[in-house]
């Protein structure tokens, strides 16, 4: 992301992922700027809901008993989260002076965001069995609709060794799923629960499964890249709208490209950052114009046969450019962003709930780090000092690490869905 929604990830990094989407954004100071006021939104009901669990575990990487796992029909960020900046309307900040409270302790962790997982730094117990539950279990029906999409897209030459992956930023950041790549130098460490957690055979990993395998597309042409490194239909500082829209010169969506490009079984889809700070509207218009374009690149990835993987997002901290509470003149503030950023999130699990897809829980599985694993500049996840794929207590102290570890626990769920 970029401008008012982007990139204070380094500037070199953001443009090292860049260079291998599907559209080549490039690293452009700033996108088109949102509509500077807004209507003051209607109210959206939230249900009351319990207080979360513990966020740490006596044990690092010891992976507690689980008594039942959530599915995406009910998904633990939007049912179980229920502090004050977990709210999904404004009203429950008719007086914002609380809100200046709950970042307050986050402005004194921000040397650890920066440096997440460094050694001296501040660090909590890792729950990796509450990562890992956070890429929500697939009900009946839900695989029953997944075994159904893999079989139609099994007959139109998608392969089960091959996903894409869609969204913006932070989709596109070198520190997602690109250390696992054959050719990739990066460490990659697994701790012993996270690697029997990823098993998919006796001697096997799903990083295995996908690592070296030469994606393919249409055409029959090998790539140089496995799905790890490979093409991605993302772009810095965009919305769900990009991914469905016709680009001129390729006479095609970057959705449609990705899927003639690779071949994917499986797309694993991130949008809601952007969409959620593109404009102060009415919550349920935001909810109902996010929802239908998530909606209709869910629709095009299932007519080509490819099994969408949706993923809620960070929370929204504070951005240090505009005021927590809303200023005359102009409504825009950490405040408001935060709230649109639930509804959105929200608006994500109700699609993957009603449309029978797996739901990777991204937000519940942050909920524990410190700064809720988001960096100092209040949107993108924090990075581990030592690269994404290092899976172990350290490294599992980041966003980034985490959403890899989720990540790849759900694409071993869909795997182990469809296989023979």
């Amino acid at each position: 992301m970029t401008g008012r929604f982007g990139a204070r990830v380094p500037r070199a990094r953001a443009c090292a992922g860049a260079a291998l989407a599907i559209v080549f954004a490039g690293c452009r100071a700033d996108d088109a700027a949102p509509a500077p006021n807004a209507t003051e939104p209607t109210a959206s009901q939230v249900a009351e809901t319990s207080p979360p669990p513990s966020a740490e575990l006596a044990s690092p990487l010891a992976p507690p008993p689980s008594p039942s796992r959530p599915s995406a029909c009910n998904a633990p960020s939007v049912d179980i989260l229920s502090a004050q900046d977990d709210a999904r309307r404004l009203d429950a900040f008719a007086r914002c002076t609380p809100y200046e409270a709950i970042f307050a302790p986050w402005d004194d962790e921000q040397p650890v965001a920066d440096q997440c997982g460094r050694p001296g730094a501040r660090a909590r117990a890792v729950d990796v069995q509450r990562i890992l539950d956070a890429a929500l279990d697939l009900d009946p029906a839900t695989l029953e609709h997944v075994r159904a999409l893999f079989a139609d897209g099994k007959s139109k030459g998608r392969r089960a060794d091959v996903f894409g992956l869609v969204g913006d930023s932070i989709t596109i950041d070198h520190s997602f799923l690109r250390p696992f790549a054959a050719v990739s130098p990066e460490r990659v460490t697994l701790a012993p629960a996270v690697r029997e957690a990823l098993r998919v055979d006796a001697s096997r990993t799903i990083v295995d499964l996908f690592r070296g395998v030469p994606a393919a597309g249409a055409s029959g042409v090998a790539s140089a890249y496995d799905s790890f490194l490979a093409p991605r239909a993302a772009k810095i500082g965009t919305r769900a709208k990009w991914a469905i829209s016709y680009n001129g010169a390729m006479h095609a969506t970057p959705v449609e490209n990705l899927v003639s490009t690779i071949a994917p079984a499986y797309a694993v889809v991130m949008f809601g950052t952007n969409d959620a700070q593109w404009y102060l509207s009415p919550l349920d218009q935001i909810a109902r114009e996010f929802g239908d374009q998530l909606r209709t690149l869910v629709d095009m990835l299932e007519s080509r046969g490819v099994i969408p993987i949706l993923t809620t997002i960070p929370k929204h901290m504070r951005d240090k450019r505009f005021p927590d509470c809303p200023m005359p003149g102009n409504t825009g503030s950490n405040v408001r962003y935060a709230v649109q950023t639930n509804v959105v999130n929200a608006t994500i699990a109700r699609i993957a709930c009603e449309r029978r897809l797996p739901l990777i829980d991204y937000r519940w599985a942050l909920e524990p780090l410190l700064d809720h694993g988001v960096a100092s500049d209040g949107v993108h996840p924090s990075l581990y000092y030592r690269g994404g794929g290092v899976l172990d207590e350290s490294g599992l102290q980041c966003g980034f690490n985490v959403r890899n570890l989720v990540t790849l626990r759900m694409l071993k769920l869909v795997h182990d869905a469809v296989a023979p």
